[in-house]
């Protein structure tokens, strides 16, 4: 993501990734995504995080099977991080 600036193509994939992961929370996602460049970061980084998690289920052996591992626990970490985001955002009124 270039700094300081929202690209279309990265907000759509990114925000989307998010907002499927968490509908109940899509309001908060949105508001918090256009207000936040930490957040859109973390946004961009889950998203790369499942993308290279499906590229990698497609990989029939050990090697795969342990970066499927690894890109599991890294979205599960980087999704508590965008809870925690969007609780801390709650907490603050905005």
């Amino acid at each position: 993501m270039v700094s300081g600036t929202i690209q279309f193509g990265m907000v759509h994939g990114d925000l989307h990734c998010v907002m499927n992961r968490l509908p109940s929370l899509s309001q908060a996602t949105l508001s918090l995504f256009f207000r936040s460049e930490d957040f859109r970061c973390l946004c961009e980084e889950y998203r790369l995080a499942r993308d290279a998690l499906r590229r990698w289920e497609a990989v029939e052996t050990p090697d795969g099977r342990a970066r499927v591992a690894e890109y599991s626990l890294l979205a599960e970490r980087i999704e508590v991080e965008i809870m925690r985001a969007l609780l801390r955002d709650q907490a603050s009124g905005k």
